[in-house]
């Protein structure tokens, strides 16, 4: 199961420039609405109120946005981003390819040949250890307002009801992960826990959910992975991180972004362009 960033939150530290406290703030207090709703069970009454006619739909929009948003990374380096997406769709038809590791160590490759990558000149060792923020008052305030409130609606819904729904589809024998019960204890927990050592807002979410199992995910071994690389980058690289991301030209990401979407493989069938990733 993916967990990311909580995406309405992002948008506020990045147009608000909420303070550490406020963002540790805001990852407790929905940490806290997750595991009182999980808990009692009170998340499973509401998943049963939205109709599956609503999820479904905010699928097909998440993968209308995903889209749209490919392409705009694709025309900023158009000659890679074509290419990738060119890869992508050929090696995805090969049972058991991992095109999407291959695609991106080509399209660093290609950057560094055209220079559309900005290759590190030098990487350093650069250890990092969490240290503990406690919010005040004020900052629990300010960030329950224009943070939490925007926050709620989304997570209730994209990472919790929506991701549950997509998780019965992909394992229909796996019942865990498809439990809204279960997707809200974790993401509360999680928050609860590590929001006050700094780690951003978390949730899991449909659209991570989609892209692990459209490019081969299918046992936890994927987030193991993922979880792994970044723990490395951000304890024994923490001034470099994003020297190291920068060496994947933004169109190769596009390329991503549009083959993960809902929409190629749509619940029920429809709209099915292409086959499941490793089939």
């Amino acid at each position: 199961m993916p967990v990311q960033p909580m995406k309405a939150v992002s948008a506020v530290i990045l147009t608000d420039g909420l303070r550490p406290g406020e963002v540790a703030a805001v990852g407790m207090m929905l940490g806290v609405v997750l595991l009182v709703l999980g808990a009692t069970g009170a998340i499973g009454r509401f998943a049963r109120l939205i109709p599956q006619s609503v999820s479904t739909g905010l699928q097909l929009g998440l993968g209308l946005l995903m889209g749209v948003l490919g392409i705009r990374l694709i025309l900023e380096t158009p000659r890679i981003g074509f290419g990738s997406l060119v890869l992508l769709v050929l090696l995805m038809r090969v049972p058991y390819c991992p095109a999407a590791p291959i695609t991106l160590g080509a399209a660093a490759v290609a950057g560094w040949l055209s220079n559309s990558a900005a290759l590190p000149h030098e990487i350093s060792l650069g250890w990092s250890v969490p240290q503990l923020v406690i919010p005040r008052w004020p900052e629990v305030l300010h960030s329950f307002e224009i943070a939490v409130l925007p926050q709620l609606s989304l997570t209730l819904t994209n990472a919790v009801v929506v991701t549950a729904s997509l998780a019965r589809e992909f394992f229909p024998n796996a019942t865990p992960i498809s439990s809204e019960r279960n997707l809200a204890l974790s993401s509360g927990l999680a928050n609860v826990l590590l929001s006050p050592f700094g780690a951003m807002p978390m949730c899991h979410g449909a659209g991570g959910l989609q892209a692990q199992y459209r490019f081969g995910a299918r046992t936890g071994l994927a987030p193991i992975l993922f979880g792994s690389v970044l723990l490395v980058l951000a304890v024994g690289f923490a001034d470099d991180p994003a020297s190291l991301f920068a060496i994947i030209p933004i169109g190769a990401v596009g390329a991503l972004l549009i083959m993960a979407e809902p929409i190629w493989r749509f619940p029920g069938g429809c709209l099915m362009l292409g086959p499941p990733a490793g089939q």
